[in-house]
């Protein structure tokens, strides 16, 4: 690869994949249809059966770097990230599997939308296929964030890597799960993400992944990144409070501690203007219903404040329009 200009960096870590799944992942990548990159696979500290695996391939296109020991997806990655000498860093998982085409549909579409610096795709899940949001806008997706990850899906993820080189854009390696939320967090304010509307991607579910086995700690870190984005808001919280924006699902407060801690992260936000003030009104009041709908009694009063949101015209049409752009019901309007 030294030869020529390498288009596109794809980055995979691996740590103990069973040999059916890491097998099928590493092919689909070196089955692609555009084959101007280079495979940085990481092995993150496996044991010998797997490095064995890793090795009978010996494909021009693969670096294969070794850890010492095992140090975790975060470090991983960003080792990769360091070595990585492509105009795009993609990601890959080592138990998923990317479509024969995938590497070129979101190289082409970059190369065609320079406005664009994260593209992901719709993705299969076994029966059913997810759109990642859809078209929705990038400044939805930001204010969206301090309730929950609303970006791609991080083994899509397709960047330009001149845009984490002007932000000196790393994974935070204090992350130790859900890194693709902290980071999606700090690149939402700086550029553009957008999900190319075609499944290239086919995400497998298995009893050993890390979302199922360690779903406490993958929450756990999920808090850290939102408190990260409620503290830009310089407010301050209670107890109670912070319990209740970590479960929001969830009934913690009174009807009327809830009002008001809501209420101080519209005013907080007015001031300082960290998220689109229209979009976080709009999605408080989705909360706002939420929580009106799980309490066990509703006062008159209540249901009143329920009829007045839902014949609010303007939160009527955005909860249309952003409905219709998570699902994406058009395919595509860019082209």
């Amino acid at each position: 690869m030294a030869d020529k200009e390498v288009d596109i960096s794809v980055i995979m870590s691996v740590y103990n994949t069973e040999k059916e799944y890491l097998d099928a992942a590493i092919e689909s990548i070196l089955n692609q249809t555009h084959d101007n990159f280079e495979f940085i696979i990481i092995n993150d500290g496996s044991g010998g059966q797997c490095v064995s695996e890793l090795e009978k391939y010996h494909d021009k296109r693969i670096v294969l770097l070794h850890n010492e020991e095992n140090m975790g997806l975060t470090k991983s990655l960003n080792i990769g990230l360091r070595c990585a000498k492509g105009k795009y860093i993609a990601r890959m998982d080592s138990d998923d599997y990317s479509y024969p085409e995938r590497l070129k549909c979101q190289y082409e579409y970059m190369e065609r939308h320079r406005e664009i610096d994260i593209l992901g795709c719709w993705i299969r899940e076994g029966t059913k296929v997810k759109k990642c949001c859809g078209s929705v806008k990038t400044k939805w997706r930001y204010a969206r964030m301090l309730f929950d990850n609303v970006g791609i899906y991080h083994p899509t993820a397709f960047i330009r890597s001149s845009f984490l080189k002007k932000n000196q854009l790393y994974y935070d390696e204090d992350i130790k799960k859900a890194q693709d939320y902290e980071l999606w967090t700090r690149c939402l304010p700086l550029g553009n993400m957008y999900v190319y509307p075609k499944v290239l991607f086919a995400y497998r579910i298995h009893d050993s992944q890390i979302s199922k086995k360690e779903f406490g700690e993958q929450n756990k870190y999920r808090n850290v990144t939102r408190m990260r984005l409620l503290d830009k808001l310089r407010i301050d919280v209670t107890e109670r409070e912070l319990k209740q924006f970590h479960n929001m699902d969830e009934v913690i407060l009174d009807v009327k501690g809830m009002s008001a801690f809501l209420d101080k992260i519209i005013s907080a936000n007015s001031k300082l203007q960290v998220f689109d003030p229209g979009i976080l009104k709009y999605e408080i009041k989705t909360k706002w219903l939420k929580y009106i709908s799980k309490l066990p009694k509703k006062t008159d009063a209540l249901k009143s404040k329920c009829t007045i949101c839902l014949f609010d015209i303007g939160y009527v049409i955005y909860m249309v329009y952003i409905c219709w752009c998570k699902y994406d019901f058009t395919h595509h309007n860019r082209e």
